[in-house]
């Protein structure tokens, strides 16, 4: 159990660091940032509905009913053109994506909280705390309405810069209350 919580420890704080560096760089270089996520991510549709399609036609002989590969295909391509020839089309996904994501964590941590409470932990309540910022935080990038782009981009900038300070404070919280001897299981 303590091998397991110590990798899940490294692996949220390799995160909070991603999220840091990604979070600065939204903010200087938003358009930038835009474009980049669009096209990458039009080109990684784009290749999957090639791939659909290679593989519809070169399994056409077997007689499958439910190979939607060329649907699948056709829709990818159409897809990804929009994706790179619309960039801007992706800046409106961006924080309903983030925003779900941020929220689902930080209800994930404050139950893990509510569960340190049940061990007469002191530090439930800071935990608490910080994920109830996450939650607040995935909320605010899923309702905001704030117009433009670039304006998004930067604000989801400083969302994450401020979610993965905020993940590596409870990260910290959770691993020093298993270094302290909470028994978690019984």
């Amino acid at each position: 159990m303590e091998k397991y919580i110590r990798k899940l420890s490294q692996i949220s704080t390799i995160t909070s660091i991603i999220f840091i560096l990604v979070g600065i760089f939204l903010i200087i270089k938003p358009e930038t940032t835009l474009s980049l996520i669009s096209y990458i991510l039009g080109i990684i549709i784009l290749v999957n509905g090639i791939m659909n399609l290679i593989r519809y036609f070169s399994n056409r002989g077997t007689g499958d009913l439910f190979d939607f590969g060329f649907i699948f295909g056709i829709m990818g391509v159409v897809v990804a053109v929009i994706f790179i020839s619309q960039p801007n089309m992706i800046a409106s996904i961006i924080p309903l994506i983030l925003g779900v994501w941020i929220l689902v964590n930080g209800v994930v941590k404050l139950q893990f909280s509510m569960n340190l409470r049940n061990y007469q932990n002191a530090s439930w309540s800071r935990s608490a705390v910080i994920s109830s910022l996450n939650i607040l935080l995935g909320i605010v990038l899923i309702l905001n309405p704030f117009k433009g782009a670039i304006v998004i981009t930067q604000i989801i900038g400083g969302f994450l810069i401020l979610y993965a300070v905020l993940d590596l404070l409870e990260s910290r919280t959770i691993k020093k209350t298993l270094q302290d001897g909470v028994e978690f299981i019984k």
